[in-house]
């Protein structure tokens, strides 16, 4: 919703990318609850391009800054490196409006 097939085309480079937003890191512990320590070893690392964080709120780089153990922490339990990718919420916004418009 962030980002077009062809924006993610672009930033991927024909590579295999784990896409996320934030959220996903910030609240981990209910976007994969009931994963065991397993879990991330078998679905994270078969994304051969890593992982990219669709950031449009800066968080990306605060926690760098403020906490940077806490991306390095995420990164290795995801066992894949983690790069941050600026964004907007323009897309998002427009496929809300153009679906309220509908109704």
């Amino acid at each position: 919703m962030i980002a077009s097939e062809e924006e993610r085309n672009k930033i991927s480079e024909g590579k295999d990318i784990y896409w996320f937003t934030p959220g996903w890191m910030q609240y981990r512990q209910f976007v994969y609850q009931g994963w065991d320590k397993a879990t991330p070893n078998e679905n994270f690392p078969r994304h051969s391009g890593g992982a990219v964080m669709l950031d449009a709120v800066g968080y990306y780089d605060k926690t760098a800054e403020s906490d940077p153990e806490k991306l390095l922490d995420f990164a290795d339990w995801m066992g894949i490196a983690i790069q941050p990718q600026a964004a907007t919420l323009d897309r998002l916004l427009r496929l809300l409006s153009d679906e309220v418009r509908k109704k």
